[in-house]
Formats: structure tokens, C-alpha cells, sequence
């Protein structure tokens, strides 16, 4: 077929995500600008772009540092040069802990704990080392994944942290779920109940005696309201954000982002028209991640989908194999052609970056620059 497909970044080959990077110099700054103005803290999660590139506008940007999953990714980002970082996510293990020890000591590096097991471990470490590690131990709010129950329990999981030698506890921290919600008085509530939570059981940990520095919760979809309640919840320090810089399909739902904010589509080419009714693209689960979305489809009634096709609301991406997305084509006016090429916004935009390399950093329909995934895939 004769289009501007034949020239639509025709130096790419397909698969491959793009990056609008003016939109995500935009996404960047707002954050930062709204959090600065706030009084609170940046450390924005790392866990969708896995980029020391995109972290480090983010850092230029304000941010303190740098919130990863864990200690595979400290490591690369320490050595892309980053110097304060947290774990967010508890970890166990000889290998991890080795990674740890690693770190200790050379950068500012701080663990995420919820259990006695696990604060004895990174203790360890910091024994080896003659040194406290910095701990923060994790509040579940709402998310039900990790984390102690607010309250009384944190108070009394914190009594025994201070008294473990090779950790110094520093903080607390959580991270609220708003997957389920899809209304902005939903999240406004779910915001303000769990900046109500976490300073209250702040609070509470000082008048027993336990000092914090760090009081930490935020998500994409809730940091525009923890910033304006900021002033009413004055021991929340620190807000860890991630999904902020490039948006997706579950953040548009969740009301944090919109479509034309997205920063990051997968541009993929048709590759099969068998018949009017279904066409094939070059990109599946290995491409996109396996994430339908259910749980909307469940709620909302929305069919399943995978992803949207920037631009073309009447092309729907249905079904996924391995190698391979179908579109259904169920408008007779639809003009698709082999060889066309399309951009879609994922689903869930950090499955896919995992699945990839490189991301390539595009401005004014121009390819600019190779931006290299750091942490790819990385499981320790």
C-alpha cells in the first residue's frame, strides 16, 4: 500500500516503543513543580521506564533520588552513577544480600522491610560492614501485598526494628492501590485516607519514642491530592510516584493521565489482512505483556482489549499470541494496508519497556536518540 507509512520512522524496525520526549519532558516537570510547591519530597519509582537516561532528567528535575524494586536494579543504577536509592519492595536471599553489601557504604542506599526475618538479614549486612543500614518498614494500606497493618502493628513490629543492631529505622512508607477506582472523588478519598493513616501512625511512633525522618506514600494517580493535603498532614514527607512519566491504558482509567499525555506507544507494522475482518500487526504478549485488564472488563463491562491505537479509535487490538496482535476490523470504511504502521498506547506500559532493549526518543515525527533500558528484565 502507497502512504506515509512507507516513510513513518522507516530507519525503525518494529516491534519497538517510542518516546515522545516532549511529552515527557512535560510529565516530568509537572510533577516535579507540583510536588516542589507542595513541600514534599520526589523519589520517583523507576519500575516503568528502567532508564538511567529518564532518571536522570528526573533527578535534574528535582527528584532526591531514586525508588527501584530491587537490588539487581540499585546495582544499575549505582553504576550509571546514582547515589541515593531505595528498595522498595522487601527482598530475602544470599544473593540479593551480597548485591547489598555491595552497595553499602559506596552509595546512599536505603531497604524497604515488613517482617523481623527479613530486617535480621539486611542487619547482617550491615554488621559485616560496621555500619546501621537504613530500613523503612512497609504500611499496607489498601494495596494487601506487603506490609504491616497500620496502627498498633507497625508500632510494634517498629519496637523490635530499633532494637536489631546492623539497621537504623528511618521511616515508613506504603504505596495505595487506585486500580479499582475510576471516579476522582474515589481517589480524593483514597488520598486523604492514606495520608490520614500514615500520619497518624506517625505520630504515634514518635510519641513512643521511635524518631522517623522519612514518611512516604504516593502513587501516580493519588500525588496531585497527597500534594494538596500535604499542609494538613505535615509528617508526610516524601511522595514515590512512577507511572507518571509515560502513562498508559490503566492510568488513563485511573484518571492520572490522558491520552494525549501518553508519552510511550509501541509502533508495530501490518503484516496480514486474511480476510475484511481481521488484520495482523508484528507485536504480541512478548511485545505488550499478557495484562487484558480484566478487572475494567469486569467493572466496566469494556471488552478486553490490548492496548489503543493512537490516532485510530476504529481499530481495536482484541487478541494476542506470542509473536503476533489481531485487529478486529468490524468498520467497513477502515483504510489499512500491509506494511502500514501504527503507534499504541499499552495497556501497561512497564511490561512492555521490560520486554524491550532500547526505547527510541522521538520529537516532531524526528528520531532523536536511543534511549537504553538499564534494568531489563532484571529478576535478583
Amino acid at each position: 500500500m502507497n502512504s506515509d507509512s512507507d516513510i513513518y520512522y522507516s530507519s525503525l524496525d518494529t516491534p519497538a516503543i517510542l518516546v515522545d520526549l516532549d511529552k515527557l519532558d512535560s510529565n516530568i516537570s509537572q510533577m516535579a513543580e507540583m510536588t516542589a510547591k507542595s513541600g514534599l519530597k520526589l523519589r520517583p519509582n523507576t519500575k516503568v521506564h528502567k532508564s538511567s537516561y529518564i532518571a536522570d532528567l528526573q533527578i535534574k528535575s528535582g527528584a532526591i533520588g531514586l525508588c527501584v524494586s530491587k537490588p539487581s536494579e540499585a546495582a544499575a543504577f549505582a553504576a550509571a552513577g546514582f547515589t541515593n536509592i531505595m528498595i522498595a519492595h522487601p527482598f530475602v536471599g544470599p544473593h540479593k544480600l551480597e548485591l547489598l553489601a555491595s552497595l553499602a557504604g559506596k552509595i546512599q542506599i536505603s531497604c524497604v522491610v515488613d517482617s523481623v526475618y527479613g530486617a535480621q538479614a539486611i542487619a547482617g549486612v550491615g554488621k559485616l560492614l560496621d555500619t546501621d543500614i537504613p530500613v523503612l518498614l512497609k504500611i499496607n494500606s489498601n494495596c494487601n501485598r506487603f506490609g504491616v497493618m497500620p496502627g498498633q502493628p507497625a508500632i510494634d513490629l517498629a519496637d523490635i526494628l530499633i532494637q536489631i543492631q546492623g539497621i537504623r529505622l528511618v521511616g515508613i512508607l506504603t504505596h495505595e492501590s487506585s486500580s479499582s477506582l475510576s471516579s476522582p472523588s474515589d481517589i480524593q478519598t483514597l488520598a486523604y485516607e492514606t495520608a490520614f493513616q500514615m500520619n497518624s501512625t506517625a505520630k504515634s511512633l514518635k510519641t513512643n519514642g521511635i524518631e522517623l525522618t522519612d514518611v512516604i506514600l504516593g502513587s501516580t494517580p493519588t500525588a496531585r491530592d497527597l500534594c494538596r493535603y500535604a499542609e494538613e498532614f505535615p509528617e508526610i514527607t516524601e511522595i514515590h510516584p512512577g507511572a507518571y512519566v509515560f502513562g498508559d491504558v490503566m492510568y488513563m482509567n485511573a484518571l492520572a493521565t490522558r491520552e494525549s499525555s501518553c508519552a510511550a506507544t509501541v509502533l508495530s507494522t501490518v503484516v496480514s489482512i486474511p480476510n475484511e475482518n481481521r488484520a495482523c500487526i508484528d507485536g504480541g504478549y512478548k511485545t505488550f505483556g499478557a495484562d487484558p485488564l480484566l478487572f475494567l472488563s469486569e467493572r466496566t463491562g469494556m471488552k478486553p482489549r490490548f492496548g489503543i491505537v493512537k490516532g485510530r479509535p476504529e481499530l481495536e487490538i482484541t487478541r494476542l499470541t506470542e509473536e503476533i496482535g489481531i485487529l478486529s476490523l468490524n468498520n467497513p470504511n477502515v483504510k489499512l494496508g500491509i506494511g502500514d504502521r501504527i503507534e499504541v498506547i499499552p495497556n501497561h506500559v512497564s511490561l512492555s519497556v521490560n520486554l524491550h532493549d532500547k526505547m527510541y526518543g522521538v520529537r516532531n515525527g524526528e528520531l532523536e536518540l536511543e534511549i537504553p533500558v538499564t534494568c531489563r528484565g532484571m529478576d535478583t
